[in-house]
């Protein structure tokens, strides 16, 4: 039986690709885990913050116990003609990127929340299941990505009927090629060279246009995954765990469903869990200090810096780890 090697988890340090028009697809989903929303502004569609009748800053409050967690995920598109060589443990691969944000050495991951079925008028429809997003990036890679069988994926993961298997399956996105804008944006600062890499706006394949194969295979990656320790040939000899980067698992770590989880368990196998969680409540707390609008908010609702909403102490307990029996099938990301 295949016993993983321990590898120390590393600084990821960030590979430069080329810029420019490229296809991609996704290669990696990284489920990140149930985190608690925070207060924030309302916004509209240009970013400017909505006021109140009183002439004060409309504030969004969010919502009590499980309606107020949000799922995050974290989204890795392949660069089918760029390649690198990672180093012995992974070797030569396709250039992996993020589609989300990271800060702080924290990935904020992309938000899996549904909304409501209304009409143009904005009325609820009845007897119609919640969907994702239109304006998401789920939705963004949906209308460009086609199916094997050529069906575009958006009428398959947002066909909004009860019965549809793949209802807001964002799983479906794996390994369906798109053409996405990579940008690269290099700044000096100390004498060291800071590199911004962006994608940008994906669209469709170009007509006839036939991708290069990805090295490994796409892969999702879940708190629920029984094999998250095994090797696996297309994963070119690695287990999924070592997949995950180091921002990632701050993030993991200090999700609601992680206690008692299959996750932990390889956390604890792997690493020192202690080390991990301690590094990435110390990197919370500077990325809550660091946002001005919410400290803003806060200071706005009388509550002072130093008691800025941060992670419980975790209390690892066997029936709290993700568990898609507790969610809607139509729930379930992928």
């Amino acid at each position: 039986m295949f016993e993983p090697k321990v590898i120390e988890k590393q600084d990821f340090v960030p590979v430069v690709p080329e810029d420019g028009l490229q296809a991609a697809h996704v290669g990696m989903l990284v489920y990140l885990g149930k985190h608690k929303q925070l207060p924030r502004y309302a916004k509209d569609q240009q970013g400017n913050i909505e006021m109140n009748d009183d002439g004060s800053k409309k504030i969004i409050y969010p919502k009590e116990g499980e309606k107020g967690l949000v799922q995050k995920i974290g989204v890795y598109a392949d660069l089918l003609s760029q390649t690198h060589d990672y180093g012995e443990e992974i070797g030569v691969r396709n250039i992996r990127e993020p589609m989300h944000q990271s800060s702080y050495g924290i990935s904020d991951g992309v938000n899996y929340t549904t909304i409501a079925p209304r009409d143009a008028q904005k009325n609820y429809i009845k007897g119609r299941p919640w969907t994702l997003a239109p304006a998401s990036l789920w939705a963004n890679i949906a209308a460009v990505t086609k199916t094997e069988q050529g069906q575009l994926v958006k009428d398959v993961i947002f066909a909004a009927d009860y019965n549809n298997p793949n209802l807001n399956n964002v799983g479906v996105l794996l390994g369906r090629p798109f053409m996405v804008n990579v940008e690269v944006k290099s700044v000096e600062k100390d004498g060291k060279t800071y590199h911004n890499v962006r994608l940008k706006n994906p669209v469709p394949l170009m007509k006839g246009m036939q991708p290069s194969p990805s090295l490994i295979a796409p892969v999702s990656i879940s708190f629920k995954d029984n094999d998250l320790l095994e090797k696996k040939e297309e994963l070119g000899g690695a287990c999924k765990f070592d997949l995950i980067r180091k921002a990632d698992l701050h993030k993991i770590v200090l999700a609601e469903d992680y206690p008692g989880s299959k996750m932990q368990k390889a956390v604890q196998e792997k690493l020192t869990e202690d080390e991990v969680v301690s590094k990435a409540k110390e990197l919370y707390a500077k990325k809550m200090a660091g946002d001005k609008e919410l400290q803003e908010i806060l200071s706005s609702m009388g509550v002072e810096q130093k008691e800025t909403p941060v992670p419980p102490q975790m209390q690892p307990s066997s029936n709290t780890g993700f568990d898609p029996g507790d969610m809607d099938d139509q729930d379930l990301p992928f």
